[in-house]
């Protein structure tokens, strides 16, 4: 999740001088793949500036042969995911003969995670003539290097982090009552409320035909109904440079990545990222975030 580019972006916005030129800030929530899966080959490939991924990284297949690697591959990923590693991204590099559960945790080191489930989908890449729109997205914005999940867990405390700047002490899908709240939504302030009481315009966009608000677990997202719009606002906004100085773009489940879901380089599903790049080209700053880890 890269929340702290989110943060890093309003900050700009409201203290540099440099902030003039900005005249949107848009976040793409996305779900569920590390930017090395969608733009690190990109890298390799020299069209954006990040460490991205050659085709010489190697993993061992048994910890104790170094010699007996496979590959992490560009160009090879499948648009539909059917499985990858498990969600458990403390557990991948772990020594399968020890407890993690309990201290001393034991061995922590890259050669066990083909063991534990970093092979076959999970270390095929793809790269830029599958995502061609992505790829554009990339080429027109600013590409983060070397940041990683705000919580190496599940979607809700990398949502909690995105908008509120915490995950509540969470690392799974719990409501705020479960974890010892007197509510189910959780009550802490969001970038909303902060972006109300600085008079900087917002609206957050749903794939909703009523335009209801996204992150509904959040109290600081409901309290600002108003400012909750439809994708087709969004897209009419876009296309007329009208948009609020700060927009939240959550797509719809179809189109947010998440495995099983295709990353089809053409298809509808691409809409949203499809806007960014041919419409948003100019005095905007873009962070495409991405919640949870890879599965």
């Amino acid at each position: 999740m890269m929340s702290s580019a989110v943060f890093a972006g309003l900050s700009l916005l409201a203290a540099s001088a440099e902030a003039a030129k900005i005249e949107h800030y848009v976040m793409l929530l996305m779900e569920n793949r590390p930017i090395d899966h969608t733009f690190g080959c990109m890298g390799g490939e020299g069209i954006i500036d990040i460490d991205g991924i050659d085709g010489t990284r190697d993993l061992p297949m048994d910890p104790e042969d170094p010699e007996s690697t496979t590959q992490v591959t560009c160009g090879s990923a499948n648009y539909v995911c059917e499985h990858g590693p498990p969600n458990n991204m403390w557990a991948l590099q772990a020594n399968p003969d020890h407890n993690i559960s309990f201290y001393p945790y034991g061995e922590f080191d890259d050669k066990y995670s083909y063991g534990n489930g970093a092979k076959d989908n999970a270390i095929k890449m793809f790269n830029s003539s599958q995502l061609p729109i992505k790829t554009a997205v990339a080429k027109h914005f600013a590409v983060f290097n070397n940041l990683h999940g705000s919580v190496p867990s599940m979607s809700t405390p990398n949502h909690l982090m995105s908008h509120t700047g915490t995950s509540c002490g969470l690392d799974d899908n719990l409501d705020w009552k479960t974890c010892g709240g007197n509510q189910t939504t959780f009550p802490q302030a969001t970038i909303y409320d902060s972006l109300y009481e600085s008079g900087v315009s917002f609206k957050m966009y749903s794939n909703s035909t009523t335009g209801s608000c996204p992150e509904a677990e959040l109290d600081g997202v409901a309290r600002h109904k108003e400012n909750c719009a439809t994708h087709t606002e969004f897209y009419k906004s876009a296309a007329a440079g009208t948009l609020p100085s700060f927009s939240y773009l959550e797509p719809p489940g179809e189109a947010c990545d998440h495995p099983v879901r295709t990353v089809h380089a053409h298809a509808y599903t691409c809409a949203p990222q499809r806007t960014l790049a041919s419409r948003l080209t100019h005095n905007v700053w873009l962070a495409w975030t991405v919640r949870g880890p890879c599965r």
